[in-house]
């Protein structure tokens, strides 16, 4: 009798399983997303909210026809880091263990960080003290031979010598990256510097933009043998580099400090932490920088985008379609429908002018003419 109710309940959680795995993603529109077919003639920028239900989600790709038809994954296999640094207790955070959403799910550890901020660029955001808070990252990835693109919003506090912000790997053996700040490392105060290991050598990128403090900065670095350097959208510095193949083992991430001193510590807050282990297109950093993606929960997904054009132009007039699709583990996939919003005046609410209209404007205005005429 025992065992048939242990081989009926194992059915029936195999069963539960294999059917949350098939199961489609659940896609929906949410407020303030624009409804199908809305004309937008004053702002010509647009927001899209999406909420997903999904428990092992894969890829998700948001499409839509700007000059041309173009496709962003905001989630694939290829980000192997995403730290929204919210503080869920649905995802099992607190002051002692952040979650990172990307498939990797890595095991991160902070020390001494114990102060969230509800003042974060998207929600909650880690408030590093500069003095000895950082978040170690553990994983197996190794980066050797791999471009890269690393993404975060920030907010300084005060401005520190060599003082880390994001990287992977032990530097005194010249493998892995770093962001740090440039100040007496190579660069001026208010800087950035981005920097990878061969194994051998480094190379070396920074800001133009000095940054200043108390104010958010969207940054993103990329590596495809050549560097690249953005700030808030705009790609602002791109030169080669005397390395054209980055060097790794699996060390781990860290965040807030120097993973080679581990003595210079940032002083400021971190929101939305990004990398992929390829190099994104400009346009994929832009939208990097006017989107964001949220795990919620085990299963609820969000993705929040303000669309435009760049950073300083608005959408030209015209019709533009949108849309996304989720995969899961299995690849089963989940679609919503395409919405229209078009940039412009909406012609069904432009004035129709019938012949009968002409004429009479017409002789309102000859006898007019004519009426004045007469008394002059």
């Amino acid at each position: 009798m025992i065992k048939k109710r242990f081989w009926t309940v194992l059915t029936l959680l195999v069963l539960c399983y294999t059917y949350s795995a098939l199961a489609s993603p659940l896609i929906t529109y949410e407020n303030p997303t624009s409804p199908h077919n809305t004309y937008l003639n004053i702002n010509k920028t647009f927001q899209i909210n999406i909420s997903i239900v999904e428990p092992a989600l894969r890829k998700l790709t948001f499409s839509w026809n700007a000059s041309s038809p173009t496709s962003y994954d905001y989630y694939s296999h290829s980000l192997i880091l995403l730290l929204n640094l919210n503080n869920r207790s649905s995802l099992f955070e607190n002051s002692s263990y952040v979650a990172d959403s990307s498939i990797y799910n890595l095991t991160s550890v902070s020390t001494n960080v114990t102060n969230y901020t509800l003042s974060g660029r998207y929600e909650s955001a880690f408030d590093f003290d500069g003095v000895d808070d950082y978040l170690n990252i553990s994983n197996n990835i190794n980066l050797t031979g791999r471009n890269l693109t690393a993404s975060l919003w920030m907010k300084r506090d005060t401005t520190k010598n060599c003082a880390g912000i994001l990287g992977k790997g032990d530097l005194t053996t010249t493998k892995g990256f770093a962001i740090y700040e440039g100040q007496s490392c190579g660069g001026s105060s208010g800087q950035l510097k981005f920097l990878i290991g061969n194994g051998s050598t480094f190379g070396d990128i920074y800001t133009r933009s000095v940054l200043s403090n108390n104010r958010w900065y969207h940054v993103a670095f990329r590596f495809d043998g050549n560097f690249s350097v953005f700030v808030d959208g705009n790609l602002e510095n791109n030169t080669a580099t005397i390395v054209s193949r980055m060097a790794d083992d699996p060390a781990p991430f860290y965040l807030g400090t120097n993973s080679w001193a581990g003595t210079q510590f940032y002083d400021g807050l971190v929101d939305e932490v990004h990398v992929w282990n390829r190099s994104l297109s400009n346009q994929e950093i832009y939208q990097e920088f006017t989107s964001n993606i949220e795990r919620y929960n085990q299963t609820q997904w969000y993705v929040f985008i303000n669309q435009s054009k760049n950073t300083t132009n608005e959408l030209n007039n015209g019709s533009y379609a949108h849309t996304f699709d989720a995969f899961n583990n299995l690849n089963a996939q989940g679609s919503i429908e395409t919405r229209i919003i078009t940039i412009g005046s909406n012609p069904a609410l432009a004035p129709e002018w019938n012949n009968l209209a002409i004429f009479a404007i017409l002789i309102i205005t000859i006898g007019g003419y004519l009426y004045r005429s007469k008394k002059e």
